[in-house]
Formats: C-alpha cells, sequence, structure tokens
C-alpha cells in the first residue's frame, strides 16, 4: 500500500477549492444581477460573462479547475512502478478527466446562441464525464480486489467504487434525458396588456445539465483520487 502523497492531498484540497469558489460566485452573481436567475435556467458560461469583478474571478477558477484535472499524472507518470500494475488504467483516466475538463472550460467560450455547436459540445463533456466516471469505479473496483488478495481489508475502495458507478449511472440518465432534444424551446408568457413575450422555462434543461454534469465530474474525480489514496 503507497504511503498518502502529498501530491494527492493537495489536489483533493485544491479540487474541492476550486468548485466552493465556483459555487459561491456563480449563486452570489446570479442573485445580484436577476432574480430569475438560477441554476436552473443559467448556463455556466452567463455568469463568466457577467460584468463585474466577482464573475471575473470565476473562469480563472474554471481554468485552474481543468488544469487540475490532469494532475494525477505528475505522480502516476514517475512512479508507475508503485501502482500495482493498474498505472495504464490511472493514465488513462486521468487523461479522460483531464479532457472532460478542458470541454466544460470550453463550453464557456460556447454562447447558447450558437446551438449546434453549444449542444455537441456539452454532449462531448458529458460523454466524457460518463466515461471518466465509469472507469473511475472500475479502479476502486480492481484496488479493492488487489488489497483483498493481500489480506489487507478495504471496504473504502468498496464503497468508493459504489459512489463512482451512482455518478456515472446519473451522468447517462442526465445525457439520455429526452427534454434535452427540445431545449432551446422557450415559453410563450402573457403579458396584462395582451401581448406574449417569450422566457425561458423554470428549468432550462440543458443549462440546468451542465450543473449538474460538472458537480458530478468534480465529485468523481475526487473519488478518483480517493481510490488512489487506498491504493
Amino acid at each position: 500500500m503507497i504511503k498518502v502523497d502529498l501530491v494527492w492531498i493537495f489536489l483533493v484540497i485544491a479540487l474541492i477549492i476550486c468548485a466552493l469558489v465556483c459555487i459561491v460566485i456563480a449563486t452570489i452573481t446570479m442573485k445580484k444581477n436577476d432574480s430569475n436567475e438560477s441554476f436552473l435556467r443559467t448556463f455556466p458560461y452567463e455568469v463568466a460573462d457577467k460584468k463585474n469583478s466577482l464573475a471575473k474571478i470565476y473562469r480563472p477558477f474554471l481554468y485552474v479547475y481543468a488544469g487540475l484535472c490532469f494532475g494525477p499524472l505528475f505522480d502516476i507518470v514517475p512512479n508507475t512502478n508503485h501502482f500495482n500494475g493498474m498505472q495504464t488504467l490511472g493514465i488513462t483516466i486521468a487523461c479522460v478527466f483531464g479532457l472532460a475538463g478542458l470541454m466544460n472550460a470550453a463550453i464557456h467560450l460556447f454562447e447558447a446562441k450558437f446551438t449546434k455547436v453549444h449542444t455537441i459540445a456539452a454532449t462531448i463533456s458529458f460523454m466524457l464525464s460518463f466515461l471518466a466516471s465509469g472507469l473511475t469505479c472500475l479502479f476502486a473496483i480492481l484496488v479493492y480486489k488487489s488489497n483483498s488478495i493481500l489480506g489487507e481489508s478495504n471496504i473504502a475502495s468498496l464503497i468508493l467504487a459504489i459512489i463512482a458507478g451512482l455518478i456515472a449511472i446519473a451522468i447517462l440518465i442526465i445525457t439520455l434525458n429526452p427534454k434535452l432534444k427540445d431545449w432551446p424551446r422557450l415559453e410563450g408568457v402573457k403579458q396584462e396588456d395582451g401581448t406574449i413575450t417569450y422566457a425561458r422555462p423554470k428549468i432550462f434543461w440543458l443549462a440546468f445539465s451542465e450543473w449538474l454534469v460538472m458537480g458530478a465530474g468534480i465529485i468523481a474525480e475526487i473519488v478518483f483520487y480517493l481510490s488512489f489514496i487506498k491504493l
């Protein structure tokens, strides 16, 4: 069993800090700008595009998060002999998480008015997050079996595998949600003077899904890091 590496502890803490900062900034920014804005109907990129000092911090933290997704490579690659033959899978998962992080950042570059481009980018991001979570589940199971063969009790790895598996299933359900097919559709709202204006529904499915998958991906990556610590 590997001694707990400071690199992994740093990655877990840094990832949690980035996630909390983004959530806090997004929440405060949406409340300041419009009472109708929420995680249910506001795209992540719209938070980054707000013209205030707090929102300007959001995008750099997003890029830091994308960089942290590749963080495990700096410990796995130079120490391949320490990972009980699972370094190839570990490197693969780290790369997939890294690509998912980059796609999350890329989504912030394509406004929703570019419907096809934004939809394609979001779909790729969702599938990469699903793949990374599924592979993390497999990795945690292998860690559990490896330690069991050595006679070491490692129920934590089994719990981590279950969590990663549930996250993968959740992301897949989100991705296959039939309501995403008509996500650009707006709702007609009749005004007092009889005119009809169009606005986003209470749940703007693609926007809400992007927040959900981003959050699920962060949790899955933390699970991946913890699985390595338990190796």
